[in-house]
């Protein structure tokens, strides 16, 4: 059989440009996390002395998490895992999520009351714009054949 028996599979070799866009910002952000995880490394005994309502080696595993969930995710964004568009949508929320527990736990009422709406947005936003890339016709021909759309 030729490459044209099977136009899905030629489809399949070609990555569409939004989903290498989608890779790269995600290994940024792992990047920025590596970079997290470093300072608190280097500076943890000021973080230790300091009155945190966060520990520091709290903030240095979920650092460390965040950077190695997203490489992995990245990467297999890049490679087309089949399981990577469900695996990147609960990324983002899962994000979400420990944003928003971070912010309501941690910042002052004064700063909240400001606050929560545009991290609302943001939320909304990222998270929509999050879904719509991933269940884009060519992402899903992307990712296979037979790729049902997230919720």
């Amino acid at each position: 059989m030729t490459d044209q028996d099977h136009p899905t599979d030629s489809h399949r070799n070609s990555r569409p440009k939004i989903l290498a866009l989608l890779s790269i910002l995600i290994i940024l952000f792992s990047c920025y996390q590596l970079f997290r995880f470093s300072q608190i490394l280097f500076n943890w005994k000021i973080l230790a002395d300091l009155p945190l309502s966060v520990e520091p080696g709290l903030l240095l595993v979920a650092s460390l998490v965040w950077s190695g969930t997203g490489v992995l995710i990245a990467v297999s964004l890049w490679r087309g895992k089949w399981w990577v568009r469900i695996g990147c949508f609960a990324y983002g929320m899962t994000y979400s999520v420990f944003s928003w527990i971070n912010l309501l736990r941690i910042a002052e009422p004064s700063t909240l009351q400001d606050r929560w709406r545009v991290e609302l947005v943001f939320t909304i936003i990222g998270l929509a714009v999050l879904g719509t890339i991933l269940n884009l016709k060519s992402s899903r021909s992307y990712f296979g054949r037979n790729a049902v759309k997230i919720p």
